[in-house]
């Protein structure tokens, strides 16, 4: 059995090395009959026509195919007997057709000898387009256009710098900055970027309670903002006026003129800061109907909302004023509504506010009452006012009898004084409020009282700290 297995691997590894051996023969057979690189190169290649189509060639010699079996080696008669001549490529006047490298089809494989001469392939040239030198006129429009956004964006700092010291009652560095924000305005040349800077210039003067002269120049810009030719451009500036109006409060001049704006987009935008300022005076049905005009959906679906948070916030308001007027005793009362009047005149609601303080009684949460509201008037951009209650508040403190009431009215007097740049006076008032505050014996109203001092220390309208750490 064993011998058996043994001759029958015997025969199957004596096969294998046969049919490697014919394998061997056959490649090296091939390699001997290829003709060589340069010579004996097939015609079809270079007599092609244009069309793809290859030429009639003569019937291949007995014996002679190559490996294609097209018999592309042509075998020249002599006088001796037929000998193989030397070849030659024949190139064609028309340009060669190239074949690939190398084209697998069945088992046959086609390859393409290599030839020094250089086919001239037609080239596509690409479709770049040509870009125009700008003109003279349009580089100096460009130039000025770049000036007067440099200017602009100067007359913008500086009017947030008269802002911010119009806070601290620095008349005369307010107005230097706003004589170099005029001054940065008569650069401007451009119609479109000089109405902008009238307007920044406008709303700051409104800011600082300067309104003649706010109106004069918002006017000035709304005559300046009609000339824009572009009509993009003209609604981008009539949108920025109606915004301004709005903040105003001069809603009717606002919707008179955003009948001029003709871009649909920023007509919404305008539309939406309409309704934002009605909605802030209280007439939140009105404010809702113009919302609900906004053509384009995302800034009608903002409208809408933000005059239905207005609504809210004025309804809880209201319905806090009728808890408070429920409470029984007399200073509880008094200080409910002296806080409730301060949140009124944060939303800007002066008259609203001013009702609610005068209906107190006690001096003492009269005068606090006055400072709350002064301070929420600042904070709404009313100055004047706020500086007027301001005042009546140390007029008023001055009578007050009781020391819980008296301690809330000073120490809103002194955050109210510190916010104005008035610091020696808030220090004053700091410490007379904290002195008053550690004398109260009873052990609920002392910590009342000192809640209120914290707030006050912890109070900031965006102008930093009222004191150092």
């Amino acid at each position: 059995m064993s011998q058996r297995n043994d001759q029958e691997v015997s025969k199957i590894a004596w096969g294998a090395f046969i049919i490697l051996v014919l394998m061997v023969s056959i490649f090296a057979l091939r390699a001997l009959t290829r003709p060589p690189n340069g010579q004996g190169s097939r015609e079809l290649i270079g007599q092609r026509s244009e069309t793809g189509s290859p030429p009639a060639t003569a019937a291949p010699a007995e014996g002679q195919q190559n490996e294609t079996g097209q018999g592309s080696v042509r075998l020249v008669s002599g006088s001796g007997g037929q000998q193989p001549a030397r070849s030659h490529l024949s190139v064609s006047a028309a340009t060669p057709t190239v074949a690939p490298p190398s084209e697998r089809v069945g088992t046959k494989t086609f390859s393409r000898p290599t030839s020094s001469v250089t086919p001239s392939l037609p080239r596509t040239p690409l479709s770049v387009p040509a870009l125009s030198r700008p003109s003279d006129d349009e580089r100096k429009s460009n130039a000025l256009w770049q000036q007067d956004q440099v200017a602009l964006a100067s007359l913008v700092a500086l009017c947030e710098v008269g802002r911010r010291l119009h806070r601290f009652n620095e008349v005369a560095l307010v107005e230097e900055a706003f004589r170099q924000a005029q001054s940065w305005l008569s650069v401007i040349k451009t119609p479109f970027i000089r109405s902008k800077g009238l307007v920044h210039l406008a709303d700051a003067y409104f800011v600082i309670e300067r309104e003649r002269e706010a109106q004069g120049l918002l006017g000035h810009a709304i005559q300046l903002a009609r000339s824009v030719t572009d009509s993009q451009l003209r609604s981008v500036v009539l949108t920025e006026i109606a915004n301004v109006l709005c903040r105003w409060g001069l809603t009717d001049r606002a919707s008179d003129l955003l009948k001029e704006v003709d871009d649909p987009f920023f007509k919404s935008v305008a539309l939406s800061g309409l309704a934002r300022g009605l909605s802030q005076s209280g007439r939140w049905d009105v404010g809702q109907e113009i919302a609900r005009q906004i053509a384009h959906p995302l800034i009608n679906a903002e409208a809408l909302a933000g005059v239905n948070r207005s609504r809210n916030q004025g309804l809880r308001l209201s319905r806090a004023l009728e808890t408070a007027h429920l409470i029984a005793e007399e200073g509880q009362r008094s200080m409910a509504l002296a806080q409730l009047a301060g949140r009124l005149a944060e939303r800007g609601w002066a008259d609203q506010a001013l009702s609610v303080s005068q209906r107190i009684a006690d001096p003492g949460w009269q005068a606090a009452s006055f400072a709350f509201v002064s301070a929420g008037l600042r904070k709404a951009g009313k100055w004047s006012l706020a500086a007027q209650l301001l005042n009546e508040a140390i007029q008023y403190v001055r009578n007050s009898q009781d020391p819980l009431a008296t301690c809330a009215a000073l120490s809103a007097l002194a955050s109210a004084l510190a916010e104005s740049g008035r610091l020696t006076e808030a220090e004053n008032y700091f410490e007379q409020a904290r002195g008053l505050a550690f004398g109260i014996t009873d052990p609920l109203l002392r910590t009342q009282a000192l809640i209120f001092l914290a707030e006050a220390l912890s109070a900031d309208d965006g102008a930093g700290a009222p004191f150092p750490p």
